[in-house]
């Protein structure tokens, strides 16, 4: 088989060359998005690889689909491993294959972008639900089906009400911590709004230096107990740190949601780690399910590149995506979760007409 490889600024932009230079009917092998090393990544953004074979080459039997040569996928791991070995665990799809064919060649992108199987399916489903088996004849209209396709599954539970008190919970090392004060900092500084923190102990002793430090900065009243939280009354945006918690002792969960169950009113949120693999996330969600969640906040993005793999949390939970949290620097890296924020790294920027 031939295969050539084409790298481009977004996947679209490779699949317009690959069809200018092979025609409609060239068969994706592998997308994958290529590194940035060195201090290039500060003001360089990751290209797009995309490995294609010309249509002679599509089928080596009449049975096969065109799709990726078929890859047996390797045996099932246990999710209950160690945190580096969870996130040891390979970002493409390894069930791509077992994909039912389809005429629409965004699918082929799908595995590349983190997806599971069962997303994709979800999202091939509606794609053909919506719009037909057979896909429109230009690859950027099949795209801008695909971001309506995929914005249409974007869960909106409702604004967050800083008259509540606002907790932020979740594993250790998941950035909670400098996730609220990225927070803190935009509203006091950004909005002009009044603010106090609770540093709370939770199932462990809370000692983070890094709010003591950055509630010094800009002012902010720290509080080491919960008293009066609940029954606040001065109009003060209230956000509440708890050390995390071990995600798979249930015993530990169990003494969170008594500490929570303390904080009448409260929005609580989950913070998850984004450089963690997508079978890890789910299954923290599933975890940290039995507590009154509002919403998902996901830090660590300057360690992954692929954001869209972000989707699978939003096609497999009922929970909105909130916030981001790119890098530790603070202020910066605290962006309002959008649909086109994931897409628009993965896909290139959307026309101005569907935005």
């Amino acid at each position: 088989m031939q295969i050539v490889p084409f790298v481009a600024r977004t996947a679209a932009e490779a699949f317009d060359r690959i069809q200018a230079q092979m025609g409609p009917d060239a068969v994706v092998v592998n997308v994958r998005q290529l590194p940035v090393s060195g201090l290039a990544r500060l003001w360089r953004k990751p290209r797009i690889e995309v490995l294609a074979s010309p249509p002679e080459n599509r089928r080596q039997t009449p049975s096969t689909p065109a799709t990726a040569p078929r890859v047996e996928p390797p045996a099932e791991r246990s999710i209950d491993m160690t945190d580096q070995e969870q996130v040891a665990l390979p970002l493409t799809d390894r069930f791509a294959s077992r994909l039912r064919p389809s005429r629409w060649k965004v699918v082929d992108l799908l595995p590349a972008a983190g997806l599971t199987h069962l997303a994709i399916q979800t999202v091939l489903d509606d794609l053909e639900s919506q719009w037909g088996k057979e896909p429109p004849g230009a690859l950027a209209e099949e795209i801008v089906r695909l971001r309506e396709t995929l914005r249409s599954h974007w869960v909106i539970q409702g604004p967050i009400d800083l008259a509540r008190p606002q907790v932020l919970v979740g594993p250790p090392g998941s950035g909670k911590t400098t996730l609220l004060c990225k927070w803190l900092t935009r509203m006091v500084l950004s909005e002009g709004r009044r603010a106090k923190v609770f540093q709370l102990d939770g199932t462990a002793a809370n000692h983070s230096e890094t709010l003591q430090v950055h509630t010094e900065i800009l002012g902010v009243p720290v509080h080491r107990t919960g008293e009066d939280l609940s029954t606040d009354t001065s109009g003060e945006a209230r956000l509440v740190d708890i050390p995390g918690v071990d995600w798979r002792a249930p015993r530990s969960l169990g003494e969170l949601r008594r500490v929570l169950d303390k904080i009448s009113g409260a929005q609580v949120h989950l913070v998850l780690n984004g450089a963690y693999e997508i079978p890890v996330l789910l299954s923290q969600i599933r975890a940290f399910s039995s507590l009154p969640l509002a919403g998902i906040m996901v830090t660590h993005l300057d360690e992954e590149v692929r954001w869209s793999k972000l989707w699978n949390l939003i096609l497999g939970t009922p929970l909105e995506l909130r916030f981001l949290g790119v890098g530790t620097a603070i202020p910066g890296g605290f962006i309002p979760a959008k649909s086109d924020v994931l897409n628009d790294r993965w896909l290139g920027p959307a026309p101005a007409a569907i935005r």
